[in-house]
């Protein structure tokens, strides 16, 4: 892979980027190093944001107006995986987290001897199970995002907020 100096900007104005090995004397810079370049650009970017997505549903395949096929939005909303977004939001599971943050944010609620017992997603679920009398309907793990209903991560809020008084005292 070849080794990129330089940075260009979205306004078209770019620097001149110098090229280790991509350049010829005698041709310039290639089309493919242009295009890694653009392209080394663009996932650095897209790493350094968090983008939000906007769904476009068609109303029907004619482009026609005040024209409507129920069947064809339904196979996009299913198609954009907005059928199960609405089925989790409809069963109360309202907060969503990634499993690390969730983690990092509420572990402060185990004490010493709960984090030498075990450690993880599961274990911490589990031990705040226990502990708050709750049910596994309360919340659902998933492979990379926990799902708690909106009563529970108040308490859970509320907890940590108490947690962190007390240990700043």
């Amino acid at each position: 892979c070849d080794q990129i100096e330089g940075v260009s900007s979205f306004d078209g104005a770019a620097s001149t980027p110098s090229y280790s090995r991509s350049r010829s004397s005698i041709r310039g810079v290639s089309v493919a190093s242009q295009f890694r370049t653009s392209l080394q650009d663009l996932v650095r970017d897209l790493e350094n944001t968090q983008p939000h997505y906007i769904r476009c549903i068609k109303p029907n395949l004619k482009k026609a107006s005040n024209s409507f096929d129920g069947g064809e939005v339904l196979r996009q909303l299913r198609y954009a995986g907005m059928m199960e977004a609405i089925r989790i939001r409809r069963e109360g599971y309202a907060h969503r987290e990634v499993h690390e943050s969730f983690y990092n944010r509420f572990s402060i609620l185990l004490d010493s001897k709960d984090l030498d017992e075990g450690e993880g997603v599961a274990h911490l679920v589990s031990v705040l199970s226990q502990r708050l009398t709750v049910t596994d309907a309360d919340w659902q793990v998933g492979h990379s995002k926990i799902f708690l209903r909106r009563e529970l991560a108040t308490k859970l809020e509320k907890l940590v907020s108490l947690r962190v008084l007390c240990a700043a005292r």
